[in-house]
């Protein structure tokens, strides 16, 4: 998640995935990440806890003008932050053995290992994760992107 400029290593920071390639308005038919934290010491999944959609609509942006000039939503991240700057990033500490399952292609989001000293060591799957009793049933006809 960083890139290089001359000497300095740039992190990309609060970001969408793109594993799917799906338009702004399908974003909720992606597939989900599961990450594990194999390394040694806590790490962060920082993220806004709306749905691209949501963000979309509560920054005023207009259907379906603004979708086709943001197709894939990727600049709705800063077009959001400008118009609900006070709305806060949830921040959840994934300890050493722990799980998340995001919507990672759905949400604005980033990870944080700052003040680790350790590497930070990750195992991380895309897929249709649903805690058990909680699958959808919209989810019984979707399939991942490349399939069928």
């Amino acid at each position: 998640d960083f890139g290089v400029e001359g000497h300095r290593q740039l992190h990309v920071g609060l970001h969408i995935d793109h594993w799917d390639r799906l338009p702004l308005r399908h974003r909720d038919r992606a597939r989900n990440r599961i990450c594990i934290n194999l390394g040694r010491e806590p790490r962060y999944s920082l993220f806004f806890n709306l749905p691209m959609m949501d963000m979309f609509r509560a920054a005023g942006l207009r259907d379906p003008e603004d979708i086709y000039a943001d197709f894939r939503g990727l600049y709705l991240g800063r077009r959001f932050m400008e118009a609900c700057p006070d709305y806060p990033v949830v921040g959840l500490r994934l300890d050493p053995g722990e799980a998340y399952i995001l919507p990672t292609d759905n949400l604005i989001h980033d990870a944080s290992t700052e003040t680790n000293r350790f590497t930070d060591i990750t195992l991380t799957y895309l897929g249709l994760f649903f805690p058990e009793g909680l699958k959808p049933e919209a989810s019984k006809n979707r399939q991942p992107a490349g399939a069928g």
